[in-house]
């Protein structure tokens, strides 16, 4: 069954053929539809004022953080696949403290979210996953900051980075050196907590 933001577009002309029509994709993805013709995809995602607030935000390093049912993971999730669509050859870093969590919650995200049409490799030994433009996405615990030396990041989100030690995400932001993008960029999922996601990040922000 066709989910409420894809019902606005199924039946539409494709905005790139300009003759197919908008259909559910064959394996039931929520968040987009796909040409019967060109089989151009195009996302449906139609964001909250305070998640369009956090998509339009400019920063290099950005931080969301909520509760339960505030809609982080989904919004961070939709901006690490803007990047990926939009970046070619591009490498992503997801993660969160440890591989349960990380295949819980972002992981999880992710697979429903990204059009499973632009997947060309998912090796599930090693965690990550080649996309149709050239990007590689890399699914890893952050249990150990020196694990991520030899990295050569586009993007990295960090889900649940209340839980992740604050030496990783300082880690992190030296891997961020992948010239597939002009503007490599960090971002963080998060609940609200007490630890150096208030003390480094928080109160150190120029906006809020």
């Amino acid at each position: 069954m066709a989910s409420k933001q894809q019902k606005k577009y199924l039946g539409k002309t494709c905005h790139e053929c300009g003759y197919g029509i908008y259909q559910e994709p064959v394996k039931g993805q929520e968040w987009h539809v796909v040409c019967d013709e060109c089989r151009a995809i195009l996302m449906v995602y139609e964001p909250l004022p305070h998640q369009a607030a956090f998509h339009a935000d400019p920063h290099k390093y950005k931080m969301f953080a909520g509760g339960y049912g505030s809609g982080k993971t989904t919004t961070a999730c939709m901006e690490t696949v803007d990047h990926i669509l939009t970046t070619p050859n591009g490498t992503t870093l997801i993660g969160a403290e440890t591989l349960p969590q990380l295949e819980q919650t972002a992981m999880k995200e992710f697979f429903e979210i990204f059009p499973e049409e632009l997947i060309v490799n998912y090796n599930k030994q090693k965690n990550y996953v080649d996309t149709q433009n050239g990007h590689r996405v890399l699914f890893r615990p952050l249990d150990d900051d020196q694990k991520a030396r030899s990295l050569n990041l586009s993007f990295f989100w960090i889900e649940e980075a209340n839980g992740v030690k604050f030496e990783y995400f300082v880690q992190l932001q030296t891997r961020l050196r992948n010239t597939a993008s002009d503007f490599q960029r960090g971002i963080l999922s998060t609940n609200p907590d007490m630890n150096w996601i208030k003390t480094e990040v928080l109160l150190k922000a120029d906006k809020i």
